[in-house]
């Protein structure tokens, strides 16, 4: 064996090297041992065929394929967000704390928090719900993150969650209460 790989497509008619949408991995090495492949970036929800091949060096370069097997790829779902305790809570202002658990299997075009005085559920978009966003750059970055507020008013209850939005929707976090240490003068 002087060359050894995978073939796929999204259908199983011609799947063979060189053939118009067929994707080719090239070759994965030599010889007789056991090979993979790993493959990202295929469509959530869509069948895909493929088959190895190996090329011997008998017969001028003989290409030989194995059997046409098929594989489905999951769905994507919403973001995994989940909500952490706020840290240096002052006055005038708090530091949220979240967490991206899961971008879900789509890109996250949004993630960061939003808070009321007012609303002990807030939501994107509602009335008297502020959002605050993370640097873009940030985003399909899973682990924790967090976000200093200020301007805050003093002895007052802040209700906020920790949010995270993909192709398939916005997740929420729990409600996190917290509110502002007295201000005296």
């Amino acid at each position: 064996v002087t060359a050894k790989g995978f073939v796929r497509a999204t259908s199983n008619v011609n799947l063979r090297k060189g053939v118009t949408g067929v994707t080719d991995t090239g070759s994965l090495g030599s010889g007789t041992a056991a090979y993979s492949s790993a493959v990202t970036g295929l469509a959530h929800s869509s069948t895909f065929y493929y088959r190895a091949w190996a090329t011997t060096s008998d017969g001028g370069g003989l290409t030989s394929y194995g059997d046409i097997e098929t594989v489905t790829t999951l769905s994507a779902t919403a973001p995994g967000i989940v909500s952490n305790l706020a840290s240096s809570v002052s006055s005038s202002g708090m530091t949220m704390n979240g967490s991206l658990s899961s971008t879900g299997g789509a890109t996250v075009t949004d993630k960061g928090f939003v808070y009321s005085s007012s609303d002990s559920t807030p939501t994107i978009g509602e009335f008297n719900v502020t959002k605050l966003s993370q640097h873009p750059g940030t985003f399909n970055t899973t682990g924790s993150y967090s976000r200093a507020v200020t301007g805050l008013s003093s002895n007052t209850t802040y209700y906020y969650r920790a949010f995270a939005t993909n192709s398939q929707g916005t997740s929420y976090g729990s409600t996190i209460t917290q509110q502002t240490q007295t201000s005296y003068t």
